[in-house]
């Protein structure tokens, strides 16, 4: 009887050790704390949920990491396909700025081509 009536107590007191005691203080009950107050109430803080509910909870947990894993894996492969696809852009587009660079360098190129004569045609500041 008495190691039954000591494993009870056993029992319970390691059931209850996991769980705080929490005391909602002051007269409207806004105020949260761990000691006992003045007109306070203890408030339970223990997981009411059965084993049931936790397991399907972990279930929508895993099924909604697994959906946010696709649609992020689905997500990327839309921007390999078309980088840049529904972006806004400031400024010009890359292969614009190459067009750009390539007519720079025809210009540049022919402007060598020419004699000396001609680019002196324009008068400068020592000729004036």
């Amino acid at each position: 009887m008495k190691l039954l009536l000591a494993a009870l107590v056993l029992t319970v007191t390691t059931t209850t050790v996991g769980a705080q005691q929490i005391w909602r203080c002051g007269p409207d009950g806004k105020t949260f704390s761990d000691r006992p107050c003045i007109e306070g109430r203890s408030v339970s803080t223990g997981d009411r949920r059965t084993d049931e509910e936790i397991d399907a909870a972990r279930e929508v947990a895993s099924r909604e990491q697994r959906l946010a894993d696709t649609l992020a894996s689905e997500r990327a492969q839309r921007a390999q396909v078309a980088p840049g696809a529904g972006l806004i852009a400031i400024g010009p587009l890359e292969s614009e700025l190459q067009a750009e660079r390539r007519k720079r360098e025809i210009k540049r190129q022919r402007g060598s081509k020419r004699s000396p004569v001609a680019r002196r045609s324009r008068p400068s500041d020592a000729d004036i």
